[in-house]
Parts: C-alpha cells; sequence; structure tokens
C-alpha cells in the first residue's frame, strides 16, 4: 500500500520535505549521513580536545573530558540552522527515556481490572541500545566521582557502595 511506504518528497521552492506525512524543514530531518558524520565529527573533536588539554595546555586527563563533553553540549545547544536535526534528535532521546521511566505495566497504581498496556516495540529496541550502552554511563559516574574529589585522591571508604 502507497499509505504505508516511507514518503519523502523534496519541495524546491520552501526547502521542505514530506516525512511520514509530516512536513519538516530539510535540516531537522536525521539521517544515516548526518549521524555518521557527527561521529567522525567527534572522534575527531575527542581526539583534537585530548592534545590541546593534555599536550598544549598540560592538563589533566578529568579535565579533558570534561572540555570535551562541554563543547559537544554547547554544539547541542546552540541554536545554528544546520544542528537542528540534532537536537531534535537529543529531544527524541530525553522522550524516550521518560518512557522507559515511566511505568507502563500499572503494577503500583492498578486497580486490579485494567490490563497492563503494551509495551511497544521501540521501548524495547531503546531499552536494548542502552543496556548496551552501560559501560559509557559507568564511565560517567567514574568521571564524576573521581571529578568530585579531584585533585585529592579519592579516598578509600569511597570505593566501597
Amino acid at each position: 500500500d502507497e499509505d504505508q511506504l516511507l514518503a519523502v518528497e523534496k519541495d524546491s521552492d520552501a526547502g521542505n520535505i514530506q516525512h511520514h506525512g509530516h512536513n519538516m524543514e530539510a535540516d531537522a530531518v536525521i539521517t544515516w549521513s548526518k549521524l555518521v558524520a557527527f561521529s567522525v565529527l567527534l572522534l575527531l573533536l575527542l581526539h583534537t580536545t585530548y592534545y590541546l588539554w593534555l599536550d598544549v595546555l598540560h592538563g589533566g586527563t578529568i579535565g579533558a573530558v570534561l572540555m570535551f563533553y562541554t563543547l559537544v553540549i554547547l554544539a547541542i545547544t546552540i541554536p545554528f540552522r544546520c544542528s537542528r536535526w540534532l537536537r531534535r534528535a537529543t529531544v527524541i532521546v530525553l522522550q524516550r527515556t521518560y518512557e522507559l521511566i515511566n511505568p507502563r505495566c500499572h503494577c503500583i497504581t492498578n486497580d486490579g481490572v485494567t490490563p497492563p498496556r503494551f509495551i511497544p516495540f521501540v521501548d524495547v529496541f531503546y531499552a536494548d541500545a542502552m543496556c548496551s550502552m552501560s559501560k559509557v554511563f559507568f564511565d560517567w559516574g567514574m568521571l564524576f566521582h573521581m571529578a568530585s574529589h579531584y585533585p585529592n585522591p579519592v579516598p578509600a571508604a569511597a570505593h566501597n557502595i
């Protein structure tokens, strides 16, 4: 059925496209080429930040990591037209995260009559992706733990949970 096909048609006058029936500006559409280019840019930014922070400025590794994340957050939040798709992707990720945190099963407030809601596949897929990112989340936690004690070493008593 043609209605179910992914319809992407370029409107040459307005610079808008039709995507799943929604009219969006071309720079707000998330494409694989933008994601690949962003990944390469992040890798280059990471190496450049580390080089500048550690070798040129003679700073520490924690400062280099914090500078990298600061630059990434600034790149996302500064309203450049070319990064509109990145802000849109960030909003989608935050919405999916909220949907995972918001209980769907009504286990706590179930009245015994209302059946549990179905869990959409996109939530299962997103939760699986977040499990794959668990090492990154652990590294973030360790970074903030070390940074909270910087420049002193982390006390031995703080290593135990």
